[in-house]
């Protein structure tokens, strides 16, 4: 079965015809298998390439646990405490309990980000101020996954994305986020509304819409910074601001054992520079999708992999 409305799908059939490489597809194009004519063939799944050791992969995955090694590796990250379900809670005892949620949240001044331990794209990604809201958000995620990740709200300036491929950057973009630029006259509200933007989808988030933002002061709109729930990626070409974000993206992906990965970094307000994530399903199909020159970069990446996988030239 296809799926017609996937960028990446489209990609690596590309590359496969470009390559001569024999392509099968599995489950709605979430699956591929890619096999040259001497026999050696690959699976894809979803994002993820075998390019990478299965279980650094997994680790990378862990929000928790990630954080963990990260702070091993004495590597600037946002720390992801790791809390179970109450009907797993046998696996880790009482300092994964609800008890010590609350205490933890409590210790980060009340205010907190809760999300899925293992989960991608925002989804149940949720800000919290209040223990009820922890708890509300804890058992929505709760009804669908075994765990959940807890992490301080930190005051983001920016949000980067940088893919790396054996050491050498690939791709580096800024998520900026949906928002509206001051006239000194309208509210928030009116300035987002004569922008087409729908506030109810935007979720509760920390701006005050009553408020008159100055003239040329830009406010984001959401808190949130996915390309899939409406920011826009921002291609960065500045050397001051790469070398920074290249020197964290190579730590992470070192201490990690990755070679393929697509590493979050936050750039904070005090100006430090922070690892959010390491993504070992290195999803572009958002990026490709806001220009065709976004299209062609993820299109070239992907293929970079794939030859990489059968011993091919990276020259192409």
């Amino acid at each position: 079965m296809e799926n017609s409305k996937s960028n990446f799908a489209h990609i690596i059939r590309q590359v496969a015809d470009a390559e001569h490489l024999h392509l099968t597809s599995y489950a709605y194009d979430w699956v591929f298998h890619l096999e040259d004519d001497a026999g050696r063939g690959y699976f894809l799944y979803g994002y993820k390439f075998p390019i990478n050791n299965a279980a650094a992969a997994s680790l990378c995955d862990d929000k928790a646990a990630l954080s963990e090694r990260l702070a091993a590796c004495e590597t600037p990250h946002v720390p992801h405490r790791f809390f179970m379900s109450p009907r797993d809670l046998h696996y880790v005892g009482a300092q994964g309990d609800q008890a010590a949620m609350c205490a933890q949240f409590a210790a980060w001044n009340s205010r907190a980000v809760v999300k899925p331990n293992t989960g991608t794209g925002g989804y149940l990604v949720t800000f919290v101020q209040s223990k009820k809201e922890l708890l509300q958000a804890a058992d929505q995620i709760f009804a669908s996954f075994p765990s959940l990740a807890l992490s301080p709200f930190v005051c983001i300036a920016q949000e980067y994305r940088v893919v790396m491929l054996d050491d050498q950057v690939q791709l580096v973009f800024e998520k900026q986020r949906p928002g509206v630029t001051g006239d000194g006259v309208h509210t928030i509200a009116q300035l987002a509304s004569d922008l087409q933007l729908h506030l109810p989808h935007l979720e509760k988030n920390t701006v005050n819409f009553s408020r008159v933002p100055a003239k040329g002061e830009y406010v984001a709109l959401q808190w949130k910074h996915n390309l899939g729930q409406g920011a826009f990626a921002h291609l960065v070409t500045d050397p001051a601001l790469l070398t920074p974000l290249t020197c964290l993206s190579k730590r992470a992906m070192q201490n990690t054992d990755m070679r393929f990965a697509s590493v979050d970094i936050v750039h904070m307000t005090d100006h430090t520079y922070a690892v959010l994530e390491i993504n070992s399903g290195v999803m572009l199909e958002h990026f490709a999708a806001q220009s065709e020159e976004n299209y062609r970069v993820a299109r070239d990446i992907y293929r970079r992999v794939i030859r990489l996988l059968f011993d091919r030239n990276l020259v192409f």
